[in-house]
């Protein structure tokens, strides 16, 4: 896959020599020639550090060796007591970053971000808050990469540094095509740019033109591809740089690739491949190779293909590229299938699943995470569920094969051996298979509890401050818009927790449940959301039958259905709790005063079930929002431990819950 950050791999280097530039001075050969002599002439430690500052970013992408030297001098010179100790920092980790070592990155960047902030300059603030969002977002952490794009615009507007919005735009064009924004991406791409046009920056021109060109050649629009392939070309003819001529061959290479045309498309990511090598950008080769295997794979030269992919395994790990880990143990997978290697075959597809879930993993960290990951997920499911196919039609024939021969060739006794063989094998795997499955189920329920608790603090602490803020319209909105976000988000937790606990089924542990004492820690559970509306809980003065059912599944109905009289309830409405016992079986009710459920939902839950996977969402009292899995979950789990549950209309013209148990 294309890289999404060959424009700001060489954005990042930029930020000194514009500064040099702004005092007059040109950025070719004249100007490295003067910054030589400077640093010759200079003989105070400041001059030096400053001098040595705009060498090492000169250098970063046009000789990384020499880069790194100085930046051991400044090292030498004791740069970090320097007041502008952001210009080093910003280089060191610029150079983490070109050989791929983001936590590293991450740390030099946030240390110049820092200490550009303490000296308090604007510029460099938005500067390194850019720089911050490309490392973050190497190591997969979308949503502090969206945060720091977005902290790096208004800094750059307060300097006037029109050239860091830019950046931030096209960080936002890049953002956009992991969020699956394809036009808005394109969009994003062509207006920086425009901004870079209008800044004479040519070089970044040609870049925003080449990051363009992978979501265009996504959604097959090559003739527009090639354009702006002729427009970067067209720049770096004018203004040579190696790293702008390594990518145009990458591109070029990219969209014979999107074509089919396997043969130029090696040619032109051979050429890319060389360049990118002599100025040691390091991390892009791993790409290139990557490129290599996949067209080595669809000309079904397996072998060849995996000789590329294997060794992409542990850096890809490193860097955490989990989606592109799952298509390349995918790729693998069908390659030994091919190859009639069954047993790698199956230990790929193994791995294909693992990162699959690592993926899933992050999706629920954040919603902003969520939307990447899950886009990610889409767009390669249908790839690597085909794959998965063709390797088990493959597996199941070769196995078929060896069962005719053996039984032509090998006696009775012979065969039942291999069965009894084949079926311990058999009961070996489902084991680890349940293991893995156990595991997985046991992290996501880890994550939803590590998730729900600060998301719950962070929900109340919001509408206390809310509250305090009334008669400031402005921020009360905000702050409503805020609120409404967390809600969702601790619904969509409390959702996960709930589809977790009904995968992992087992029999249920039937004991004798106090109705009254699971009532009681619900309420108190909900009890911020209760007093923040103003409800009334009108409960029974008699004592509630005694049930006996699975306490954990009983205490999760109740607290879905009271969840929802909240959210649909009306300030200082009442919620109506009821029990008893009809035909010698326990019941209980929540009713509430609310909107009450459609008609075509009315009647037995389990019908309603049937027919839907989940229903549609619908918004609360106070505009809040949901899921749609709520009561598709209360069905599961309903159905669960035997118990009935209707929706009903209730006397105040609201909505009524009734669950009858065994």
């Amino acid at each position: 896959m294309m890289p999404k950050l060959i424009v700001l791999a060489l954005l990042l280097g930029c930020s000194t020599a514009s500064v040099t530039r702004a005092h007059g001075q040109s950025r070719g050969e004249a100007y490295i020639d003067s910054l030589e002599k400077a640093l010759v002439a200079a003989k105070s430690k400041t001059a030096r550090l400053s001098t040595l500052s705009y060498l090492s970013d000169w250098y970063l992408y046009r000789d990384l060796g020499k880069s790194m030297e100085y930046l051991e001098e400044a090292d030498r010179l004791g740069w970090k007591s320097w007041k502008e100790a952001y210009l080093i920092a910003k280089s060191f980790g610029t150079a983490y970053q070109i050989v791929g070592h983001y936590d590293s990155a991450v740390y030099w960047q946030q240390l110049a971000h820092n200490s550009a902030i303490k000296a308090k300059n604007t510029r460099y603030e938005g500067i390194t808050a850019n720089n911050l969002a490309n490392a973050y977002y190497g190591l997969g952490k979308f949503d502090s990469a969206y945060v720091y794009a977005l902290k790096a615009i208004g800094p750059a507007q307060q300097s006037g540094n029109r050239l860091g919005v830019a950046i931030s735009k096209e960080f936002i064009a890049i953002m956009e095509e992991e969020f699956g924004n394809i036009d808005s991406s394109i969009s994003y791409f062509l207006q920086s740019a425009q901004l870079f046009q209008a800044l004479g920056e040519r070089n970044f021109e040609a870049m925003s033109y080449l990051n363009a060109v992978k979501p265009l050649a996504n959604i097959e629009k090559y003739e527009q591809c090639l354009q702006l392939i002729e427009k970067a070309k067209k720049i770096e003819l004018q203004e040579p740089d190696p790293f702008l001529a390594a990518s145009l061959w990458f591109s070029k290479g990219y969209v014979h690739y999107a074509q089919n045309d396997y043969a130029d498309a090696w040619r032109y990511l051979d050429s890319s491949y060389q360049l990118f090598e002599s100025i040691g950008a390091q991390h892009r080769l791993a790409n290139i190779n990557f490129e290599r295997g996949r067209i080595k794979h669809a000309q079904k030269a397996y072998k060849e293909s995996a000789a590329y992919f294997i060794p992409l395994r542990k850096e890809l790990e490193a860097s955490k590229q989990w989606l592109q880990l799952a298509q390349l143990y995918a790729y693998l997978a069908e390659g030994y299938a091919a190859q009639n290697q069954m047993k790698e075959a199956f230990e790929a597809m193994l791995k294909v699943d693992a990162y699959r879930d690592s993926l899933q993993f992050i999706a629920n960290q954040s919603e902003l995470a969520g939307m990447a990951v899950k886009y990610a997920l889409d767009k390669s499911n249908t790839e690597l569920r085909n794959v998965a196919q063709k390797a088990a039609a493959t597996r199941k024939q070769f196995y078929a094969g060896i069962g005719v021969l053996l039984i032509g060739l090998t006696a009775l006794s012979v065969i039942i051996w291999l069965i009894s063989k084949n079926k311990r094998q058999t009961e070996k795997l489902n084991a680890q298979l349940a293991g893995q499955n156990a595991l997985k189920d046991r992290l996501f329920a880890s994550i939803g509890h590590d998730l729900r608790s600060p998301l719950a603090q962070s929900y109340a602490a919001l509408r206390i401050l809310r509250r305090k803020l009334q008669g400031t319209p402005e921020l009360e909105e905000g702050l409503a818009r805020i609120q409404a976000g967390q809600g969702h988000a601790l619904q969509v937790t409390d959702d996960l927790l709930g589809w977790v606990a009904l995968q992992w089924g087992g029999e249920t542990q039937l004991t004798t449940v106090d109705l009254q004492e699971v009532v009681n820690k619900v309420v108190l559970l909900n009890r911020n959301a209760i007093d923040d509306k103003q409800l009334q809980l009108q409960l029974p003065n008699e004592a509630p039958p005694m049930v006996k059912s699975d306490a954990q599944a009983v205490a999760l109905l109740i607290r879905n259905f009271l969840t929802n009289a909240i959210k649909f309830s009306p300030a200082a409405a009442s919620i109506t709790f009821a029990w008893g016992v009809a035909e010698g079986h326990p019941w209980l009710s929540i009713s509430d005063a609310g909107k009450g459920f459609p008609a075509n939902w009315l009647g037995d839950l389990q019908e309603l079930a049937l027919h839907n996977e989940r229903l549609p969402s619908e918004q609360g009292s106070a505009g809040e929002s949901g899921t749609g899995f709520g009561l598709m979950l209360c069905a599961s789990f309903a159905r669960q431990i035997g118990t009935a549950i209707f929706l009903e209309a209730s006397d105040g013209g609201g909505a009524r819950v009734r669950m009858v148990f065994p």
